[in-house]
């Protein structure tokens, strides 16, 4: 595709995003492909944003699969297997008498586009802490139970407050010993730059700053991203946690459009081709 015929397509998915009033922010619609038709972009590196053949490290294309479920595909990363790509199964919960969420349900691996292992999530403790607010512990006031008592808390759909931070501990519902820990921040949307685009687009953005740690692969575990301290029991506390990177997610329905440094200051990686996916492969 040109780079113009591409950025005009780009354009257009940001303009065309459906708004939804709330408090002038919209929903997680307007950033997530939630009910979005498929879709495939890449990251570079943003220092080869001017090179004309730059290394793709990291590919991501959405499915759905549902009535409010989608998936998140992952290929293309550093280390990853020809063939091989990471599967994040999503779904929306609206909570009723609540808030609602988009929910993390599972983890899937996946060979040559073909869906092979499964590994639900199963959270065990869920804090949510609104900025300036008392924290909220989601199990306790009934909004686990009310979104099926599976998978964990991912993003709020509202985007009319300031910041919150949200903290789970869980485990794969295959075996409770496979444990996990997820910690991020999250901003409401504001206006950031991609200069890999050519030329440069503004759009609004979703920012998440996220630590995570799992003893999926040595029952000690480790900090996949980021660091905190640890308890007595073997996991982490959820005190003095630092970010291990950040996260933009973009209007227009494109999560990963950016990925950056824990401060949110530098970006190392941004979105430079979208395309529809026209067949069933990913």
């Amino acid at each position: 595709m040109k780079k113009t015929a591409f950025f005009a397509v780009f354009m257009g998915l940001v303009v065309s995003a459906p708004m939804v009033a709330s408090g002038g922010q919209g929903t997680l619609e307007d950033y997530w492909p939630v009910y979005s038709a498929p879709r495939t972009w890449t990251l570079i590196n943003s220092s080869d944003k001017d090179s004309s053949a730059p290394q793709v490290r990291l590919s991501v294309a959405n499915q759905k699969v549902g009535e409010n479920q989608f998936e998140m595909w992952f290929s293309n990363k550093p280390g990853q297997a020809a063939g091989a790509s990471d599967v994040e199964l999503y779904e929306y919960c609206s909570n009723a008498g609540g808030t609602p969420w988009l929910f993390l349900e599972s983890y899937i691996n996946a060979v040559n586009g073909k869906l092979e292992r499964f590994h639900p999530v199963q959270s065990t403790r869920i804090l949510f802490t609104p900025s300036n607010k008392p924290t909220i512990d989601l199990v306790a006031d009934g909004t686990y139970a009310r979104c099926g008592n599976k998978g964990q808390p991912y993003l709020l759909w509202t985007q009319d407050l300031d910041s919150y931070r949200i903290q789970v501990w869980g485990s794969l519902s295959e075996n409770p010993k496979w444990k996990w820990y997820w910690d991020a921040t999250v901003a409401k949307p504001a206006a950031i730059t991609n200069d890999c685009l050519k030329p440069a687009a503004t759009v609004r953005a979703i920012k998440v700053q996220e630590a995570w740690w799992n003893n999926f692969k040595a029952l000690e575990g480790n900090w996949n991203l980021g660091a905190g301290d640890m308890g007595a029991d073997g996991l982490p506390t959820g005190a003095h946690v630092s970010y291990g990177r950040t996260v933009w997610h973009a209007q227009g329905q494109i999560p990963y459009f950016m990925i950056g440094r824990p401060d949110g200051r530098t970006v190392g990686q941004c979105m430079k081709q979208m395309a529809p996916v026209t067949d069933s492969g990913h």
